[in-house]
């Protein structure tokens, strides 16, 4: 195990690409700058308490940085100055409190930020340049707003948060390319699909505190192929937010899946409806 590494441990190693220092005890990152070619770092499960502009000078070869584990708070204005290619990002349960704004504007190759498990309040631009995954679960998240993420991104992870709102991005959801929103685990109480872009695949709401779906169908995504509302506190749902107000299904639509498992759905006129079925939706209701 590794408390410690020198300045020259590695500097014979000019050609390394790949580096695990996992699970040690390092405390700082240690001076990597002759190791020009490496593109892969893995310093999962540490004791590193702080990263800055210095950490990965002369790594500008890097491409997959994993920082998960260990105890950094704090991620200051230039941290990746250095490491401009990097598509891989993890930082995930670390105790992350505060995110300079600008933190990760360079990276303009960034495919995939796991920053899950820490203690972020709000997301605010923070992580647009995330252009496929970005994974920010079991944090402190109380609203999101589509302006909090790219146009490009497509699989969007929020759950175990406290989220309340999912804001109406007032039609500019639109020029957004989200195909998975996964949000489970919040405090979210109405559902509307025409918050999200016509891009979405699948949407994932399950154990929040649901109990309105409000203009389900108004303008159902093209692409939309599920919807997970189990264990919610819907009772009942108005035809009128369901019912298909667009012109004319193409034949290639595809059939939503929803699954309302696990609600308390009453019997009643309002719900009757839902054992009739529609040529929209495939309705999941019990176990």
């Amino acid at each position: 195990m590794l408390w410690q590494i020198s300045d020259y441990d590695f500097s014979h190693l000019a050609s390394l690409q790949i580096l695990n220092l996992k699970n040690n005890k390092l405390e700082t990152v240690p001076d990597l700058h002759s190791l020009t070619n490496l593109t892969m770092l893995y310093l999962n499960f540490n004791n590193i308490t702080h990263i800055d502009q210095n950490s990965f000078t002369g790594l500008n070869a890097l491409t997959d940085l994993s920082l998960e584990g260990n105890k950094i708070n704090i991620l200051v204005n230039g941290t990746f100055m250095h490491s401009p290619h990097l598509k891989f990002i993890s930082l995930a349960s670390n105790g992350i409190y505060h995110i300079d704004d600008e933190t990760f504007n360079n990276l303009k190759n960034l495919q995939s930020l796991v920053i899950s498990n820490n203690k972020i309040h709000e997301m605010k631009q923070l992580f647009t340049p995330a252009l496929d995954i970005l994974n920010i679960s079991n944090n402190s998240i109380t609203v999101f707003e589509f302006t909090s993420i790219s146009k490009n991104l497509r699989r969007l992870y929020l759950d175990d948060n406290k989220i309340q709102v999912v804001r109406d991005p007032k039609g500019i959801q639109n020029n957004y390319s989200l195909r998975l929103f996964s949000a489970t685990g919040n405090c979210l109480q109405t559902f509307s699909v025409h918050y999200y872009p016509p891009t979405i695949q699948d949407i994932s709401l399950a154990h929040n505190n649901i109990s309105k779906i409000s203009k389900f169908s108004v303008i159902q995504p093209a692409e939309l192929f599920s919807v997970d509302l189990t264990n919610n506190s819907i009772s009942e749902i108005l035809y009128q937010d369901i019912i298909y107000m667009a012109p004319v299904l193409s034949t290639k639509q595809l059939v939503a899946i929803i699954d309302l498992r696990s609600n308390p759905l009453l019997c009643s006129c309002t719900n009757d409806w839902l054992g009739k079925g529609t040529k929209m939706f495939l309705w999941y209701i019990q176990e």
